[in-house]
């Protein structure tokens, strides 16, 4: 999230590499993209080549698989089977994968303690910290953003809701940092500006009904 970074054993993928890197890097992206499990073939090759026949994309998928491969110097790390391409993310870690994880973890956090809770609200802001893949636009990469984008709106209100019982507070801190993040997110606003009017806080409820305008 954000601006795409990826080391390799505290090697940067991303600077100095010129255009003969960036096809391969976009292998990577689209992975990230795609969220977890196996990408097809098929798909990342109507991503990145949309305008080629169907043979000419296999070979320019597999010369950017190939320099990918040596890129990463690590064989462990892709894995190419029955037409799917996948990153082992038992040897690579990505903060993609790790929202994922974290929003499975929320979305059964049922009697989870109130610490819990803020610590996993922290780890979901740190994550979030930028719409994806900022600035590019290609639309895969545009349809991701905002795929990501509506789960992360929909899992800090899961978060809020749990957390609101135990300490309404950390409710409010917890929308008002992920509305820095996403203030156009109308559904967090309007869930801030309820539990502010709940809580008989009828100027921070105004406050935050002008922000959201």
């Amino acid at each position: 999230f954000g601006h795409f970074e990826a080391t390799c054993d505290h090697r940067s993928l991303t600077h100095g590499g010129g255009k003969t890197a960036q096809r391969p890097l976009d292998l990577l992206r689209a992975l990230l993209a795609h969220g977890p499990g196996p990408l097809p073939v098929a798909t990342v090759m109507n991503w990145l080549w949309p305008e080629a026949d169907a043979a000419a994309q296999r070979k320019a998928f597999d010369v950017a698989l190939l320099r990918l491969r040596r890129l990463l110097a690590d064989p462990r790390l892709l894995h190419l089977d029955g037409g799917q391409l996948s990153l082992d993310e038992r040897w690579a870690w990505s903060d993609v994968g790790a929202l994922h994880a974290l929003m499975q973890r929320i979305g059964s956090a049922h009697g989870a303690p109130l610490a819990q809770l803020q610590r996993w609200g922290q780890q979901l802001l740190h994550l979030m910290r930028g719409p994806f893949l900022v600035g590019e636009d290609a639309d895969w990469v545009q349809a991701a953003r905002q795929r990501y984008r509506q789960r992360f709106v929909i899992t800090v209100a899961q978060l809020a809701a749990h957390m609101e019982p135990l300490d309404p507070g950390a409710s409010v801190r917890l929308y008002e940092r992920a509305l820095d993040i996403e203030p156009l997110a109308e559904t967090l606003s309007r869930r801030l500006m309820h539990l502010h009017a709940s809580r008989g806080d009828t100027a921070e409820a105004l406050r935050a009904w002008r922000s959201c305008c």
